[in-house]
């Protein structure tokens, strides 16, 4: 803010982005439409990732004599966009592992919703086929006398 006045964009923006920030604003001012981009600054203390909007400032005749130009600094919402990709990525390679350690194993892992459907199941479990059981509940899967006593005790 305080920092910025009287400084140029030459002054303000890293020297990879000055060109490009200064050509959207000059663009602007030729075409009287608006534009936005995201430009990284350095400080002393630390590098800022900023969203721009400019607009044109236009006289009383409609002729554009200047810009306005919006600078909101999202530098939290990448890192945070960064971590939560990084988080999923973790996630990802973390049920894969879960997959192939199920694979391996005589362990049938499923999930049911609150109507005791199956709405996941890693492998074979009474004898049926996992694609078989989704949708489906103990009752319309098993024999009768089996399905009760299994739905008893989920109940």
């Amino acid at each position: 803010t305080g920092q910025m006045l009287g400084r140029t964009d030459d002054e303000i923006w890293m020297s990879s982005e000055q060109q490009s920030v200064i050509a959207l604003k000059r663009q602007v001012i030729e075409t009287g439409k608006p534009q936005d981009c995201e430009v990284s600054s350095i400080a002393p203390d630390r590098r800022a990732q900023y969203a721009l909007h400019i607009d044109p400032l236009s006289a009383a005749d409609g002729k554009v004599e200047g810009i306005l130009c919006t600078a909101v600094d999202i530098s939290r919402m990448r890192s945070l966009e960064s971590e939560q990709r990084r988080l999923m990525e973790d996630l990802a390679a973390a049920a894969q592992r879960y997959e192939f350690a199920l694979r391996g194993s005589n362990v049938a892992v499923f999930t049911q919703d609150l109507d005791l459907r199956y709405r996941a199941v890693s492998k074979s479990l009474f004898g049926v086929d996992p694609d078989a059981m989704l949708d489906k509940t103990d009752i319309e899967l098993l024999d009768g006398g089996r399905a009760a006593e299994i739905s008893a005790l989920k109940s």
